[in-house]
């Protein structure tokens, strides 16, 4: 009976991270007419933007500071410098908000010129007792649990 209840809570706990596990990856092209092409997205918590220069000398930088990349970002260990070479990244986005940000070359903080904003929805939870991993993460690791508890379970019958 005991294995029934903790199967029936797996399961649950199962069900509610299904929500959890479908990020999306958008994509923002820094384009030739100066101009962040949309130059306004709302994504998920969870869900990634890859940034990509389409054409032109550009970088992007947060109005806050917390990062500037271009070939590389400042706080993975590049520059963030602007740069006219044909460059890529990809930012996950955990909190919800809003993040603003502009080209350096073409733009300013508070939306002036070459400049666009991600509004961030909904939550990105943690579990304070499984390390502070996130909820995709702890699902993973779940899921991994239920199946063998379901061999198990199987194995008594």
């Amino acid at each position: 009976m005991n294995i029934r209840f903790s199967f029936l809570g797996v399961a649950v706990l199962l069900l509610l991270c299904a929500g959890s596990v479908g990020a999306k990856d958008w994509e923002v092209d820094a384009e030739n007419n100066l101009t962040f092409n949309p130059p306004t997205l709302t994504i998920n918590a969870g869900d990634t933007v890859t940034f990509k220069n389409k054409g032109g000398t550009h970088n992007v930088v947060t109005d806050s500071g917390t990062w500037r990349c271009a070939q590389g970002c400042s706080d993975t260990g590049g520059t963030g410098n602007v740069s006219g070479a044909l460059w890529s990244f990809t930012r996950t986005f955990n909190t919800p908000g809003t993040v603003a940000y502009y080209c350096e070359a073409h733009g300013a903080p508070g939306g002036l010129g070459m400049a666009g904003s991600i509004g961030v929805v909904g939550t990105r939870w943690t579990i304070g007792k499984y390390g502070g991993k996130t909820a995709s993460t702890f699902c993973g690791s779940l899921a991994t649990v239920f199946k063998s508890m379901t061999a198990a379970i199987g194995q008594e019958a």
